[in-house]
């Protein structure tokens, strides 16, 4: 073999392990990194004071996942065609149908509403519950296909059944009117936990409805009596997987002559600062009380405030049973509604189990 030959192999044998120690280095490089940029996510003892730049290349390193293909975050999952739906609370649970509330937990839900109930019925105003349904409830099929439906009872199927079949208490079932709206319209947000204004005005209908069976006088608007506008917005659960998705958010003003003005609860001579006080120019309307979870700030009061001459909201997990019971006591308002979502049912019984 030649001199040239034999120089031209030992070469190319160098540069072959140099391009092969080259690779190793950036592959472990990348691996380091990685491992690095994990370990500061979840670590909570991480201290983010001296490490300003955590948040920066944890979102960076989340939105590399997402721009690969990888579908599976620390709070949610993207499914069928962008959609992003939350795993944590009750939500996998209630779609896969999958460990329901037992009887004995069920029962305590329903004394809880009958601990309302009673007080609201004592001077003859209406009690009502609203169960938001979880999204994937609505819209199952864009979920993954990786994850499956595997009983045949959820949650709120028990509860509803407990309610109707134990008690003279109204619960609005909302799932049958948003299923059939959304093969239509769109009635959840692709990269939000909750309903859109369309939603939220299905949901108003059928909760007004409801209330209206007892307060007959009660006003029900049409979706034509408001306009619905919309504006970019990053979403929550985008926000959550840290991914830089943004949607057309939506927000809802009246179109007839309403004017609603607010008023904090220590304004109204209450000890509890979250009260919230709304008023209506329309003082002929009857009053209303609702107890609430993200899902009625989450346009639903943009609709219902318009229907009461005073709406008085609070968060529940804000206020304790007793408080609960002494502002119904003190308003005697027409009208009182639970609201809770439907992956919150376990937290709701909870903040109020004895």
């Amino acid at each position: 073999m030649s001199t040239n030959r034999k120089s031209l192999i030992k070469n190319k044998n160098i540069l072959q392990s140099a391009y092969s120690i080259l690779f190793l280095s950036v592959f472990f490089a990348i691996m380091a990194w990685q491992l690095f940029v994990l370990g500061m996510a979840f670590n909570s003892t991480f201290d983010s004071k001296n490490y300003s730049w955590e948040k920066s290349l944890v979102g960076q390193y989340r939105g590399f996942k997402y721009q690969i293909g990888d579908r599976v975050f620390r709070s949610a999952v993207v499914g069928k065609d962008g959609w992003l739906f939350f795993t944590e609370n009750l939500s996998l649970r209630n779609y896969q149908k999958v460990d329901p509330l037992n009887v004995t937990n069920i029962k305590k839900l329903l004394n809880i509403f009958r601990q309302i109930d009673e007080r609201v019925s004592a001077y003859g105003g209406t009690f009502l519950v609203v169960v938001p349904p979880d999204k994937s409830t609505i819209y199952p099929q864009y979920m993954p296909k990786e994850i499956p439906v595997i009983g045949t009872v959820t949650s709120l199927d028990r509860l509803i059944e407990r309610v109707n079949n134990f008690s003279h208490i109204r619960i609005v079932d909302l799932r049958p009117t948003l299923r059939s709206a959304s093969e239509s319209t769109p009635v959840y947000y692709k990269t939000d936990t909750h309903w859109n204004c369309i939603g939220a005005f299905y949901a108003y209908n059928e909760m007004l409805s409801s209330i209206k069976m007892s307060n007959p006088d009660l006003k029900i608007h049409s979706m034509d009596d408001f306009t619905i506008t919309t504006h970019e917005t990053r979403f929550d659960l985008a926000s959550t997987m840290g991914i830089d998705l943004t949607e057309e958010s939506m927000s809802v003003s009246p179109n007839f002559d309403v004017e609603i003005t607010s008023a904090s609860g220590i304004e109204q001579g209450y000890n509890n600062d979250l009260l919230r006080f709304v008023f209506n120019s329309n003082r002929d309307l009857p009053e209303l009380m609702v107890l609430h979870d993200s899902f009625y700030p989450a346009c639903l009061n943009s609709y219902v405030e318009t229907s009461f001459s005073r709406t008085l909201s609070v968060p529940y997990n804000d206020i304790t049973m007793e408080q609960i019971l002494e502002v119904i006591e003190v308003e005697k308002p027409d009208v009182v509604v639970l609201e809770f979502a439907e992956r919150f049912m376990d937290y709701f019984l909870w903040q109020f189990a004895e």
